[in-house]
């Protein structure tokens, strides 16, 4: 769909059209992580074969499906491009409700903007943990590098007590 095409769409219809393409991504990714692990499945095969061939001819299996969902993919989104295309030319035909669709359109942005303030907020949140986070590191990076220190010179004074105490012990060493 070019950039003129989009722009003469109405709110409504970008809408509809994300939220198509929301759950067209949510239905491939979820056929992308069962051939993952399909894939982690012909991993474990291909392993276990006794023979190249066999582990060949098994991962063109898995080549063939990861090829038939891409072209599954391309298909759903040329469709998908249809689809906005007709709703595009049904929504400029039905033009006389144009107040309902003004209204659905401010509800369905408030809810849009509703959805964003607390993703901004969760956001902040995170943001604020991970200083926390960096800051507890930092705290604990300099208690271990004081414990590190402190081990080091006594366990210098203990070397240096025990030589002293050699040193007197064995004066006929001189």
């Amino acid at each position: 769909m070019t950039d003129k095409e989009l722009r003469k769409l109405r709110r409504i219809d970008l809408l509809e059209m994300l939220v198509a393409q929301g759950k067209e991504n949510e239905r491939l990714q979820q056929r992308v992580e069962e051939l993952e692990q399909q894939l982690a499945d012909k991993r474990i095969l291909v392993q276990n074969a006794g023979s190249l061939a066999q582990a060949a001819l098994e991962l063109n299996h898995v080549f063939q499906t990861a090829q038939d969902a891409a072209d599954q993919y391309i298909e759903n989104l040329a469709r998908m491009e249809q689809e906005a295309k007709e709703r595009a030319a049904r929504t400029e035909q039905a033009a006389g409700s144009h107040q309902e669709i003004s209204e659905e359109t401010a509800k369905q942005m408030h809810s849009y903007e509703d959805f964003m303030e607390e993703v901004t907020e969760q956001l902040h949140n995170y943001e604020e943990l991970a200083e926390e986070m960096a800051e507890e590191a930092h705290s604990f990076d300099e208690e271990l590098v004081e414990e590190m220190a402190e081990e080091s010179h006594s366990s210098d004074e203990e070397s240096a007590e025990e030589m002293a105490e050699e040193a007197y012990s064995n004066p006929e060493e001189e």
